[in-house]
Parts: structure tokens; C-alpha cells; sequence
């Protein structure tokens, strides 16, 4: 996306081809639900996202699960969320 609205190519922004308009940056940090600083200043703090209980929990059982059920039920889970 660029000031006219033209779709580009998140890569040729990272690697510098094409020219970054403030309000492309300004449509991108509006789409992450970021401000503008957060794009501009890596070193400022993030905050942490807040869970629910179930999310919580989900995240909580997945880190005890060994690398192959892991891929399995990465796999199940983007089968019910489509």
C-alpha cells in the first residue's frame, strides 16, 4: 500500500527499493493497532497482550506438548478455524 493506494510488497519496503511514504507507515501501524512510534522506535516496550482463561490455559498445555503432537494439533486447529 502506498500514499495512492497501490498494493507493494511488504518485502521491497524491507529491503529498501521502494520509497516509504509517512502515510503508508500511518496505514500500517493503523492495520497493527500500533501507534506510529511503535513502528518507528524498535527499542520501545510492547505491551503484553492479555488472555482469557482458555487461552491461557491452551497456551499452558501446548508448551507440554512434545514437537510432533505439536504440528498435529497446529494442523487440527487451522482445519476448525477455516
Amino acid at each position: 500500500m502506498t500514499s495512492e493506494g497501490e498494493p507493494v510488497s511488504l518485502s521491497r519496503l524491507e529491503t529498501g527499493p521502494q520509497a516509504l511514504f509517512l502515510s503508508t507507515l500511518a496505514s500500517i501501524s493503523e492495520a497493527l493497532q500500533v501507534v506510529l512510534d511503535d513502528l518507528l522506535d524498535p527499542e520501545s516496550e510492547r505491551p503484553e497482550p492479555s488472555l482469557g482463561s482458555q487461552e491461557t490455559e491452551l497456551l499452558r498445555l501446548f508448551e507440554g506438548i512434545v514437537p510432533d503432537r505439536r504440528k498435529m494439533l497446529l494442523k487440527l486447529a487451522r482445519e476448525l478455524s477455516s
